[in-house]
């Protein structure tokens, strides 16, 4: 684990996907989901999901009990195998 130490004023972070560097320190950050997409388009045909999900005769409930799922659900199941992004808070 390596901590980030600085004089007064700190650097402002800016945190987004890649490599940030501050003076010595690299701070990479990544995107979980895409490579968890990248595996899961080797499985699934989400070209078939996705029509399956588009039919009239099907609904779907999905919870992702307030946890680390939502942003994984929200990637799979709306942005890639387009079903409709309801929330409810």
């Amino acid at each position: 684990m390596h901590l980030l130490a600085c004089t007064d004023p700190c650097p402002p972070l800016r945190l987004q996907v890649g490599a940030t560097k501050y003076g010595d320190f690299e701070l990479e950050v990544v995107d979980p989901v895409e490579d968890y997409m990248a595996t899961l388009k080797e499985v699934f045909d989400f070209d078939a999901l996705k029509k399956f999900l588009a039919r009239k005769d099907f609904k779907m409930t999905f919870d992702a009990m307030h946890a680390v799922t939502g942003p994984y659900a929200s990637r799979i199941l709306v942005q890639v195998s387009g079903a409709p992004a309801l929330l409810r808070a």
